[in-house]
């Protein structure tokens, strides 16, 4: 028989000896009352007044069945408390809850309701590191489970502890008090972290030994718990999925909004364009924009990182360049008027971006070109050195311009990093 089961019987032998002590006291009563009914009525009792004393004897019985379990229960309940209670109530409390310490803190407050411990803490492990969530009776420091600490690597079941040997690791844990009784929980991935907490208890209030229906209570809470937290984690990991997933969604969306659908026709050169998507989103683009009757602008450019703040500042970029190109025939300073407006509005700290931009004139096939901290363009297989800081850096940063005229045949070549990654 189990330790829950025993206390299981001493409930019931309880309530059946209040049943029973509380049934013979109102059959007494109600005989009583009807015995000074017929002496006061000369030997016969009003139909009225039976129900009457009935419901008398009803109403007296409530205070007297809760006065009777204070009396009671100390003598068949020797744990002091009853187990189903506290663990039903925990379990109405994890299933409420929405995060992993406010579950520890329902199971604390239960268990330290029942066996009232001068001293407790209760560690949660997260990424090899057993953290107190709770401390009773003093702050305990974090513990590192590696292989500086080798007096815990047996800290791995889910079954309860040895306290004596909890107690041999009582520097290494940092406790501030001798074990009376402890647990480790086990964790569902072993493989990443066998060990999902641990459990420790110092002596009761009262100093009475913890017995084997209080250990069961323990373990029962624990597993409770164990279940409550690892669930509340994968619905945390599970939510974090999706808002990735969902900002990815964004991200695709908003990179294929980058990219001109065609280019347009320049007199006296041909334009061609490549785009290949990685499996991770970026914030690479390119564009020609009208600057006037007789010039381009070429821009290509990249903002650094990944995901959803990436593309994001790739598509302010790019709107920013398209109000300032028509009538600026300068690179220099269409990158310094841009510079500024992502000074004063950049989305997003996370992604740095760099451009090279170039106004080609087809009048006489000029091409002035100016960097910001992009891979140089290939002229004709060789780079074209112009140097310039990252968009963003600082307001009213200056860029150099570079001239070059291209003869029949020439080729230039504008990339971003994704190349020289992919060779």
């Amino acid at each position: 028989m189990t330790a829950f089961e025993r206390v299981g019987l001493e409930r019931l032998a309880s309530r059946f000896v209040r049943g029973l002590i509380l049934a013979a006291g109102a059959l007494f009563a109600y005989t009583l009352g009807r015995a000074g009914l017929a002496m006061a009525f000369g030997g016969a009792v009003p139909e009225y007044a039976a129900p009457g004393l009935s419901a008398l004897c009803v109403a007296a019985a409530v205070p007297a069945y809760r006065k009777l379990k204070k009396t009671v229960d100390p003598i068949f309940m020797h744990t002091g408390y009853d187990p189903s209670k506290v663990v039903t109530d925990f379990a109405r409390a994890a299933r409420e809850a929405y995060d992993p310490d406010l579950i520890v803190t329902a199971f604390y407050n239960n268990l330290h309701g029942a066996l009232k411990p001068r001293s407790a803490v209760v560690y949660l492990t997260s990424q090899g590191t057993l953290t107190p969530v709770v401390a009773e009776g003093c702050p305990h420091p974090p513990v590192p489970l590696n292989g500086d600490r080798p007096d815990l690597s047996w800290l791995g079941s889910d079954q309860p502890v040895d306290p004596a040997r909890v107690s041999g690791a009582v520097e290494d844990l940092g406790l501030s008090f001798k074990p009376a009784l402890a647990l480790a929980l086990g964790s569902d991935k072993p493989a990443e972290d066998p060990l999902l907490g641990l459990i420790v208890l110092g002596a009761r209030e009262d100093d009475r030994p913890y017995g084997a229906a209080d250990r069961d209570l323990v373990v029962e809470l624990a597993r409770i718990m164990a279940r409550g937290v690892q669930t509340t984690r994968l619905l945390s990991r599970r939510a974090a999925e999706d808002r990735q997933r969902r900002e990815l969604e964004v991200a695709w969306e908003v990179q294929a909004n980058l990219l001109p659908r065609e280019l347009p026709a320049l007199e006296g050169a041909d334009l061609e364009a490549y785009a290949r998507s990685a499996r991770e989103v970026g914030g690479d683009f390119y564009d020609v924009l009208p600057v006037d009757a007789n010039r381009w602008g070429i821009l290509v450019g990249e903002a650094t990182g990944r995901g959803i703040s990436s593309a994001l500042l790739a598509e302010v970029a790019l709107s920013f360049f398209r109000s300032a190109a028509p009538g600026t025939p300068s690179p220099a300073e269409t990158l310094r008027i841009v510079n500024n407006l992502i000074c004063l509005y950049r989305p997003s700290t996370k992604a740095s971006l760099t451009v090279s931009y170039a106004v080609y004139d087809r009048r006489d096939r000029s091409l002035a070109i100016s960097n910001a901290g992009q891979s140089h363009p290939l002229l004709n297989g060789y780079p074209v050195a112009i140097d310039g800081v990252p968009m963003g850096v600082g307001r009213d940063a200056a860029f150099a311009e570079n001239r070059i005229t291209l003869k029949k045949g020439d080729a230039v070549l504008w990339y971003t990093d994704g190349v020289p990654a992919a060779v």
